[in-house]
């Protein structure tokens, strides 16, 4: 599924605007209270396991809240949904992350104890190294067989197990310390045998760097769990008050140093929440369904005037045409639900955004103007979701509006949009899925109730069998409209077809940010590209075109300085044409590289001088060039794809990439500085952490995965070897077997 999300600016009048920040502001403060009371609950644990939070135990939880304090009542019944959506998806995101982590840090721990153990056996256990090489190497082709039985059976590529599983599964059944010290060697080889001798500095360097990265993952386990936002600054003012506060007086000495002690042992914890930031923004609105927001059109009356065609108008008076008003048409949005549906918000988006939402405006009409037999499912609506927020604006953050955050404030809407569902061709793929999929569910629920045990509780059987019904015509309803009834002509595109045998795989680097391989299922290597030769722009006609019109321009007036540049203060006016050939053309977006080291160079030598001088400004300039040529990028590695016919592209995902390497760089510190000289190694790991590339390969994975969905080109999770030069990576690159869901 492609699915992109799309913002846009709502406007309204100061009225609707303050009503909606109050709106909003009762909103967060209900939300701050769900994240507070639900870590308390008993079943909290419980829940931590599962992975989840019931919405049910969350609703139970809202309501006991609103019956506590009466100033949230009287909010939308939208606003009580999207508090109890909000807080589920907060906690089943942070449990998601806590057992991730959690499974990391316990096999680091594992590999660890391994590779410890290992070392303590080799001064024992008299095995030589050709006795431990030949039996890895016998171990290691008994994994390997019994993978490929698995990828024999045909099994779904999520059950196939990892050579490195199956090694750690024949250390627990083994007890020979030959086969412990086989395996272990295999282990810190890369599920390899190693013909090389171990230097003894690099493994304690890596064995160091794992202890830190157990210790910074064990840190991030041991996190706070999530305290909300502050949008009315009260709990700001709260910390500082701690922080100055002093221990209270008591009668007693022994009162009073006891006091002491306590105010001396929470120390820590207010001086933590006093360097807090606080998120100040209310919390997003969430609309789950499409059917939330409502779009029509609205006719605006607009004056438009044209001054004087003089060319040397009169500086006293200047005379101008009469007012001609014109009609305009522009997009509204409402929202579903009793205290919002009265609001009517304008949209202002960007030029090539508002061909979808007008869509969403034609589809929209057309569903009403039919009947409610003839009318398509939801399913079949390019819109998935929606979100209200609000966002500062500092050129409104003026004296003006002081005090009026609903002035000094944007209000802004994020729609999601499945991309198949724009296009003819897309909405019957989608319409395909959806009727084998309400198939597969209906032939489940029947199953289900055959196979329903008939010792079973009667109430539970009855309720049972009451959600089954209600299921079942549900979906029978939706099967119906999928089946005969159509959604409105949309625009046709031709579908991609690509060779599924060929694939495109992309690698990074810290040196030379990408490199990309073209390889099929006979030759490993079709072609390969760096990042030099995928920013040279091939398009030789459009750039010849481009070259010539450049070359047809009128002449135009420059400033050129007359005598040395140190000296001279004349400068007079002289008339050029710009000369741009192609070739410059082609070179442009490879200098817009150079041009960004060039920069990053300069903010790493130059800032630290004008922040002490007081005149370094904050700039985006960096990483808005960055963004440009990673869309420069994506949409080179797509066009190469297009070249070949390719069927995927796999992108490398690196997991804890980050945590590796500052592990590695505060390894290396306390190797450098081993006497506690926190300050020495702190230096050190800033010195070399400016070494390393900083390129923002998460976004230029993004923009890939964007611009090969516009396409159709499907897009792989993939693994890159650490070893090699950036050509041998990209050829060895490998997909990952999907999770399963």
């Amino acid at each position: 599924m492609a699915i992109k999300t799309l913002r846009s600016q709502l406007c309204a009048t100061e009225e609707t605007r303050e009503y909606l920040w109050h709106l909003f502001i009762t909103y967060t403060l209900l939300i701050n209270q769900l994240l507070e009371r639900l870590p308390k609950d008993a079943k909290f644990s419980d829940w931590r396991k599962e992975g989840r939070v019931p919405r049910k135990a969350v609703v139970a939880l809202c309501n006991k809240v609103l019956e506590e304090d009466g100033s949230l009542k009287g909010l939308p019944a939208r606003v009580y949904t999207s508090a109890v959506l909000c807080t589920s998806y907060t906690f089943a995101s942070i449990f998601a992350i806590q057992n991730k982590l959690r499974a990391r840090c316990e096999g680091k721990q594992r590999w660890l104890n391994v590779a410890e153990h290992d070392l303590e056996l080799a001064e024992t256990a008299a095995f030589s190294l050709e006795e431990i090489r030949e039996r890895a190497a016998h171990i290691l082709e008994q994994a390997e067989s019994e993978r490929q039985e698995c990828l024999d059976e045909e099994e779904e590529p999520s059950n196939i197990p990892s050579i490195m599983s199956l090694l750690f599964k024949l250390l627990d059944k083994s007890n020979d310390l030959l086969n412990y010290r086989a395996i272990a060697h295999l282990l810190r080889n890369d599920c390899k045998v190693s013909y090389e001798e171990e230097d003894p500095e690099k493994l304690a360097l890596r064995l160091s760097k794992k202890r830190i990265q157990i210790e910074r993952l064990q840190e991030q386990l041991n996190s706070q769990l999530p305290i909300g936002r502050d949008p009315t600054g009260e709990r700001t003012n709260q910390f500082i008050e701690e922080a100055i506060s002093l221990p209270k007086d008591s009668d007693s000495s022994e009162n009073i140093i006891g006091g002491f002690k306590a105010w001396e042992d929470l120390l820590p914890e207010r001086i933590a929440n006093l360097s807090t930031q606080l998120e100040t923004l209310p919390y997003p609105l969430l609309l789950g369904s499409n059917d939330d927001v409502s779009w029509s059109w609205e006719t605006i009356s607009t004056a438009a005037s044209s001054s004087s065609t003089s060319p040397n108008p009169s500086p006293k008076r200047t005379r101008t045409r009469r007012r001609r008003k014109k009609a305009k048409k522009r997009i509204c949005v409402s929202f579903k639900g009793k205290g919002l549906s009265q609001i009517r918000l304008r949209l202002y988006c960007d030029r090539r955004q508002l061909p979808i939402f007008r869509q969403f405006v034609e589809d929209s009409k057309a569903n009403k103007a039919r009947n409610k037999k003839e009318k398509f499912s939801l399913a079949l609506y390019p819109l998935r979701s929606a979100t209200l927020l609000w966002a500062e604006d500092p050129k409104l953050s003026t004296e003006k509006n002081r005090g009026k955050p609903w002035n000094s404030h944007r209000l802004y809407l994020h729609v999601t949009v499945d991309t198949r569902l724009l296009t003819s061709e897309g909405t019957e793929q989608v319409r395909q899925e959806k009727i084998e999929l309400m198939h597969k569910f209906l032939k489940g629920l029947v199953e289900a109730e055959e196979t329903q045990e008939a010792n079973e509780d009667e109430e539970a059987l009855l309720l049972a069998q009451k959600n089954r019904s209600r299921a079942t015509k549900k979906n029978q309803t939706t099967l119906k409209l999928l089946e005969s009834n159509p959604p409105p002509p949309r625009p046709r595109q031709s579908a991609y077809r690509g060779d599924p045998q060929i694939a495109v795989k992309v690698a990074f680097s810290r040196e030379h940010v990408v490199g990309v391989a073209v390889s099929d299922g006979q030759q490993p290597i079709l072609d390969y590209r760096d990042v030099e030769t995928l920013l040279i722009d091939s398009r030789l006609e459009l750039l010849e075109q481009r070259s010539l019109k450049l070359r047809n321009q009128p002449e135009r007036l420059r400033k050129v300085k007359l005598g040395d540049s140190g000296t001279a203060k004349k400068a007079k006016r002289t008339r050029y044409k710009p000369k741009i050939s192609t070739r410059q053309l082609q070179l442009q977006p490879y200098r817009l590289l150079k041009r960004w080291r060039r920069l990053k160079r300069r903010n790493l030598t130059e800032r630290r001088a004008e922040q002490e001088h007081g005149l370094y400004r904050q700039s985006q300039a960096e990483t808005n060039l960055a963004h440009q040529i990673n869309y420069i990028l994506a949409r080179n590695i797509v066009d190469l794809c297009q070249k070949w016919s390719a069927g995927k592209i796999i992108l490398p995902e690196f997991g804890d990439l980050r945590e590796s390497i500052e592990s590695e760089i505060q390894a290396k510190a306390k190797r450098k500085y081993p006497d506690d000289n926190v300050e020495r190694q702190k230096q050190y790991a800033k010195e070399f952490r400016m070494q390393f590339h900083r390129w923002n390969y998460k976004h230029l994975s993004e923009c890939i995965r964007l611009r090969a969905a516009k396409v159709g080109i499907a897009c792989i999770a993939g693994q890159q070897p650490r070893l090699g030069t950036l050509r041998e990576k990209a050829i060895a690159v490998t997909a990952i077997p999907p999770k399963p869901k």
